[in-house]
């Protein structure tokens, strides 16, 4: 997994590692915040709310989230989870293949495990009824096709033929499309800001190249698949109305006979090492905007209690238009085209980022008040209104997230990949509704450290400064 990933085609979101984002869902309350770049907290007059109009009092209750049906490891190492839901008329099949090229590809041969997946993908779109294949695979199927259908994924995951013309055609064709991206300014920008950032060393600085790919051959690639596709890796979930007894033993049927060999290979990033602060500015041509990051790694990791409170306080610091960020760079003073905040994390590692687009000549001003938003954090008091607010983002993000099996399905694996309970959504939606406005505040001053932000910018050359 390449930075390239996470770089989208407008603001920058560059985090520097694989990351399992968390989003809050904007909000629509109204609440005038304390003013950061001033210093100053700003009170709206008192006013006479309409009869339809309640202040808020507090969150709507969380609805229950089922436990799955079973969970299991079968004799091959394989995981498989398994939720039965009465009465629906598909059965929906997904699974995973935990790997990781940063770690499992051989020196030389990076690109290989894209490669890898990109041959099992092309595979799969020859059945109507696979969703995917490879490391990500799915199948949405009645339950009479379920054994036919699993019959198509196995032939697919596990015996995959690796045509040597269509290997050609498709090292060709990512050779070609990456040789294009890398000279883009987004991407000159990703590369140069993980040399900064990133200690030596580091296995998330190996490089996919045009002449890797290119270099590639059938035996790299069956070589990387004997490797890293194994059942001891392997999560498997099914979703739908069947007995979980049923579901087991028609799984046993179609890979109880996979087996691996040798070590189970490292998957998981080891923890980052030290980063160096750094500022970094990046000429993009034809750009008429500044993109500013700035950046830092913290020591919040997947599944923490801490973390959601972060991220409760990320939502009071940049989601919505009444939070204090956005009012200090684009309400109060108009100085950034877009802004918010992110945090990427994994079991590992984790880095916090304020990005946003600005004109160049009021990016310098756009960045000090961003700073300065930051320390407001801890120098102004989260209101209780501003908390609630962020838990009532938050738990509409978690209701969208979860309102299908298929949705569902998805965050049990994310959860089974990261080694974490499959009832960990109903822990962190407790860690929100118990959530104080002191916690929130205590674990966004004791994680982000102003002082260490990384400071990037993507942007147009400064202006000239005019003859004296």
């Amino acid at each position: 997994m390449r930075l390239s990933q996470f770089l989208s085609a407008g603001l920058l979101c560059a985090l520097l590692m694989p990351t399992i984002r968390a989003h809050a869902a904007q909000d629509d309350f109204q609440q005038m915040l304390h003013d950061p770049g001033f210093g100053a907290a700003v009170t709206p007059p008192p006013a006479r709310l309409p009869s339809w109009a309640r202040p808020m009092q507090g969150v709507t209750p969380r609805p229950p989230i089922p436990a799955p049906s079973a969970d299991w490891v079968l004799p091959n190492g394989l995981r498989l989870i398994v939720r039965s839901v009465r009465g629906v008329h598909h059965i929906f099949m997904c699974g995973t293949v935990q790997q990781n090229g940063d770690l499992e590809e051989a020196p030389g041969k990076e690109g290989v495990a894209e490669l890898t997946k990109e041959l099992l993908r092309q595979s799969a779109r020859d059945h109507d009824a696979l969703g995917a294949a490879g490391a990500e695979f799915a199948v949405m199927t009645p339950p009479e096709a379920l054994a036919h259908a699993l019959e198509m994924v196995v032939n697919l995951e596990l015996h995959p033929v690796f045509d040597p013309t269509e290997l050609a055609t498709i090292r060709e064709s990512m050779a070609s499309t990456l040789q294009k991206k890398r000279q883009t300014p987004q991407d000159v920008f990703s590369r140069a800001a993980l040399s900064a950032t990133l200690p030596k060393g580091d296995p998330f600085l190996r490089e996919t190249t045009p002449r890797t790919i290119r270099s590639l051959t059938r035996s790299d690639v069956v070589t990387y698949y004997n490797r890293a596709y194994r059942p001891d890796v392997t999560i498997i979930e099914i979703v739908g109305d069947i007995d979980p007894q049923a579901a087991r033993t028609i799984i046993m049927r179609a890979f109880g006979g996979w087996h691996a060999s040798g070590h189970r290979p490292a998957v998981i990033l080891p923890a980052i090492g030290p980063m160096p602060v750094t500022t970094l500015r990046v000429q993009g041509e034809g750009r008429l905007l500044d993109t500013v990051l700035l950046q830092e790694p913290i020591g919040l990791r997947f599944g923490q209690a801490d973390t959601i409170r972060f991220l409760l306080a990320k939502a009071v610091l940049s989601v919505g238009t009444e939070s204090r960020l956005v009012q200090a760079l684009h309400v109060r003073r108009p100085l950034v085209e877009a802004v918010h905040s992110d945090l990427g994390l994994d079991t590992t590692r984790a880095v916090f980022t304020i990005a946003f687009a600005s004109p160049p000549e009021l990016a310098d001003i756009a960045t000090a008040d961003a700073m300065n938003a930051l320390r407001g954090m801890c120098l102004h008091p989260i209101s209780k209104t501003e908390l609630i607010r962020a838990q009532a983002a938050f738990l509409t993000a978690m209701r969208a997230s979860n309102n299908s099996m298929v949705a569902q399905a998805r965050h049990d694996l994310r959860f089974a990949a990261a080694g974490l309970p499959l009832t960990q959504t109903d822990r962190d939606l407790e860690t929100v509704e118990s959530a104080t406005p002191a916690q929130v505040q205590d674990v966004f001053c004791r994680t982000v450290q102003p002082g260490k932000l990384s400071l990037l910018i993507l942007g147009p050359p400064p202006p000239a400064k005019a003859p004296h």
